[in-house]
């Protein structure tokens, strides 16, 4: 398995191989990210891979010989997901074969959830700042909210960004059911994240905790959830006990090609995005 982006696609690659090694028996190894600014980060549950080899190519790349190859080499050496969707095909003789791809969809994970709720007992071992912010901001009505900017920012015609209207929709509807809530921002652009919600008890940046994993467990821990559209708030709501707390934008991308069907759970509460969808 060629794990690939940050935190939260890293971990949808490994769910995945561990789905397929659950359906099939075979061992299914993994290979780190190649890209410079996304280092490997699964080391953080105990999860170890293999650095990719010098000089290995992505089927995704778009020069002429991997194109061929992707077409002379596609079904004897390796799967590459053809769409945002679930795929049965992904589990069929894979004995050999490199899989290519993101995932993102809840429909990989069946066989392996609890498997994957217990990646944060793994011997992970947290900072000192971990067990400050957790032991300040978990033992009470204390909800997270992500705001996920920086590299959104310029890509906003694929990604698209989640309006300050969402996250004000979903935390009147938490303090509907909980008038002591409050709410903790997490964000990788806090100057943004102060506008987009002004009234938060606390901010936190990316760089306030040693490791993004940290980040990811920490907003796990909470009261609930107000996700961005994110893969790591897809996985601190998938870790989090409050499930019914969980909110989540919809759309998820502006561009309207991508089907995310078996993005979402049906049990998450979704509202709308403010995205508008693009062709």
């Amino acid at each position: 398995m060629a794990l690939t982006g940050g935190l939260g696609n890293q971990l949808f690659g490994y769910a995945a191989g561990k789905s397929i090694e659950k359906f099939t028996g075979l061992e299914c190894q993994f290979i780190q990210p190649s890209i410079k600014d996304r280092p490997y980060e699964l080391h953080n549950f105990n999860i170890h891979a293999a650095s990719r080899q010098p000089g290995s190519r992505h089927p995704y790349r778009s020069t002429l010989i991997s194109r061929l190859n992707r077409i002379v080499n596609r079904e004897r050496f390796f799967f590459a997901e053809q769409s945002f969707r679930f795929d049965s095909r992904f589990y069929e003789n894979p004995r050999g074969k490199t899989l290519y791809g993101y995932f993102q969809s809840f429909l990989y994970l069946e066989n392996v959830q609890d498997d994957l709720r217990s990646l944060p007992n793994q011997h992970v071992q947290f900072s000192n700042e971990f067990h400050l912010l957790s032991a300040k901001i978990t033992q009470h009505s204390h909800y997270a909210i992500h705001i996920r900017r920086g590299d959104y920012i310029g890509k906003e015609n694929f990604h698209g960004i989640v309006s300050p209207e969402y996250y004000k929709e979903a935390s009147d509807r938490i303090m509907q059911i909980n008038s002591a809530a409050k709410f903790v921002v997490f964000s990788d652009s806090i100057e943004i994240a102060r506008k987009v919600f002004p009234n938060a008890e606390s901010y936190i940046s990316h760089n306030d905790l040693p490791k993004p994993s940290e980040n990811l467990l920490l907003m796990s821990r909470m009261s609930g959830l107000i996700g961005s559209n994110s893969s790591l708030s897809w996985w601190a709501a998938f870790l989090n006990s409050k499930q019914d707390q969980i909110y989540l934008p919809k759309p998820w991308f502006a561009k309207s090609s991508i089907d995310t069907q078996d993005l979402l759970y049906s049990h998450w509460q979704q509202l709308d995005s403010g995205i508008r969808s693009l062709q």
